[in-house]
């Protein structure tokens, strides 16, 4: 079970996190002055593991063939699972406290994420053994994974029309890896195997303290700019930003740099239950690793979000899109739109493409009234009744409007 052990442990991680769209009421706030908001979101998503398969790496359970040969009926080129949560409380104070022009405002977060990248190939060899591949080449290329477990505090300047802070980050856990080129060759009787890769693997010395030697530094910006100046009658505005515009220290990590050629002569594997033996070579892959002090760019976040329309109007749209760099994470867009009702609800869908899964169809709920404003999100909601569904996951936001 060594290898199989092995795939289990990169991936599990990997089924513990989500990919979220921003559903937060701060957006809808545009009057107050002093404001109190408590978010929440989390989401499991993958580009072609069915909800039933993917919980077994974290729940436990049996995995057979029909549920592989499902998985593998959605397998692309390249693929994605993922998983992310946040947590964060914010305190926001517009009045011009700051140079008489600026208000200022207090955010405490938590994010765990994780995310792998994994060719149809990786997947039918892990799965599958590699007798399915005779005389034929295994390509890892763009292959990688990552975990990370961030608690940060930032604090910040804000106004109606942008906001930019210094945030810090305890960083409790980071790991990378990411084989750029490389893959392995199969014999046509499948006993011999010879894999090449050229990549990296690097992991933080993890640590639950406060704070750690493991550190982040960053800027976090963010303006809003209203569509239409003119209009006092609409609210719709654009929204961008950036967080995490920065740099993290990695003391006493383990950088593992993998330019290397392994050949291997044994016994064929026709299934998974075949790697109960303990039959390959015990390679010391710590090594060729070394331990370090590594200074790194920081894991950042691009958004933009259009939210808003005509004040008067029963229907608004929206869109948007969301990009993590060194996540795993492609391009995430979205559109949708929302219908208003007289009693201080709103209801909306969206549709959305990217992050760590395919297409989702998510539906929200906003209830605002003169001192709260509340919001619940699903990010795809076919997901939660039909565990064959590839994705699953819930974004909730209370912003209080002290005045």
């Amino acid at each position: 079970m060594r290898i199989l052990s092995l795939y289990i442990l990169l991936l599990v991680p990997t089924l513990s996190y989500t990919q979220l769209l921003n559903n937060s009421s701060l957006y809808f706030l545009d009057s107050a002055t002093q404001i109190i908001n408590i978010q929440g979101q989390s989401y499991l998503g993958s580009t072609h593991l069915p909800l039933n398969f993917a919980k077994i790496f974290y729940t436990g359970g049996f995995i057979d063939d029909n549920m592989i040969n499902k998985a593998n009926s959605g397998l692309s080129n390249l693929n994605r699972t993922g998983y992310e949560s946040s947590f964060n409380i914010t305190y926001l104070n517009y009045r011009p406290s700051i140079l008489k022009k600026y208000g200022y405002y207090l955010n405490i977060s938590a994010l765990f994420s994780g995310g792998a990248e994994y060719t149809d190939d990786f997947f039918r060899g892990v799965f599958q053994g590699n007798t399915s591949y005779k005389g034929e080449y295994i390509n890892l290329q763009q292959s990688g994974f990552h975990t990370r477990s961030y608690r940060s505090i930032e604090s910040g300047i804000i106004t109606k029309k942008f906001k930019v802070g210094l945030c810090y980050t305890n960083i409790q856990s980071e790991i990378n890896s990411q084989i750029y080129e490389g893959g392995i060759d199969i014999s046509p009787n499948a006993t011999q195997i010879q894999g090449n890769f050229n990549g990296y693997a690097t992991s933080s010395n993890n640590s639950s303290n406060f704070p750690t030697n493991n550190w982040g530094l960053t800027i976090n910006f963010e303006i809003t700019n209203k569509i239409n100046r003119l209009d006092s009658s609409s609210n719709a505005r654009i929204i961008a930003g950036i967080n995490g515009f920065g740099i993290q220290k990695l003391s006493n990590s383990s950088y593992l740099y993998l330019d290397t050629t392994i050949s291997y002569t044994g016994i064929p594997v026709y299934e998974i239950s075949d790697f109960n033996t303990p039959f390959l070579p015990n390679y010391n892959i710590d090594s060729l690793s070394r331990i370090s002090t590594q200074i790194n760019a920081f894991p950042f976040e691009l958004y933009v979000h259009k939210v808003g329309g005509k004040k008067t109007a029963k229907l608004h749209s929206c869109y948007g899109l969301r990009y993590r760099s060194n996540s795993n994470y492609s391009v995430l867009i979205y559109a949708g739109g929302e219908y208003h009702f007289k009693n201080h609800f709103t209801l909306g869908s969206i549709i959305s493409y990217g992050g760590y899964s395919g297409v989702n169809n998510g539906l929200y709920i906003r209830y605002q009234s003169k001192k709260i404003i509340s919001s619940i999100n699903t990010n795809n909601l076919v997901g939660i009744f039909w565990n064959q569904s590839k994705a699953i996951g819930l974004n909730l936001s209370l912003s209080y409007l002290i005045q």
